[in-house]
C-alpha cells in the first residue's frame, strides 16, 4: 500500500509542477508583452509572480533584470542578473544584463 500511495504522491506532485510551470510560462508571455509595451513596472511584478512559481528559471531573473533596469533600479537588477548567470553560467544574455545594470 505505501508504494502505491508514494507513487501517487509522486504523480501529483508531478502534475502541479507542470501547472506552475504552464502558469509561470503565461506570467513570462505577460511580462515580454508589458515590456515590450514599455510598462516596466508591471513587466516586474509579472515576472515577479513567475519567479515565484519558477524560482530555478534563469530566463525570469533575465527578463526581470531588463525591466528592471529599464525602471533605472540597478541594485535589484544586478542582484537578478547576478542569479541570472548562477542559475546559467553558458548563456552569455545574463551576462548582458550584469553590464546594463553596471553601466546604468
Amino acid at each position: 500500500e505505501g508504494g502505491a500511495s508514494s507513487g501517487g504522491r509522486e504523480e501529483v506532485e508531478a502534475e502541479e509542477a507542470e501547472e506552475r510551470g504552464r502558469r509561470a510560462e503565461q506570467l513570462k508571455t505577460d511580462g515580454n508583452a508589458a515590456f515590450r509595451e514599455a510598462r516596466y513596472a508591471e513587466a516586474v511584478r509579472l515576472y515577479s509572480a513567475a519567479v515565484e512559481l519558477e524560482p530555478e528559471n534563469g530566463v525570469l531573473f533575465s527578463n526581470r533584470s531588463g525591466a528592471l533596469t529599464a525602471l533605472a533600479s540597478y541594485d535589484l537588477a544586478l542582484a537578478d542578473a547576478d542569479r541570472c548567470t548562477a542559475l546559467r553560467p553558458d548563456w552569455p544574455k545574463g551576462f548582458a544584463r550584469r553590464a546594463a545594470a553596471l553601466h546604468g
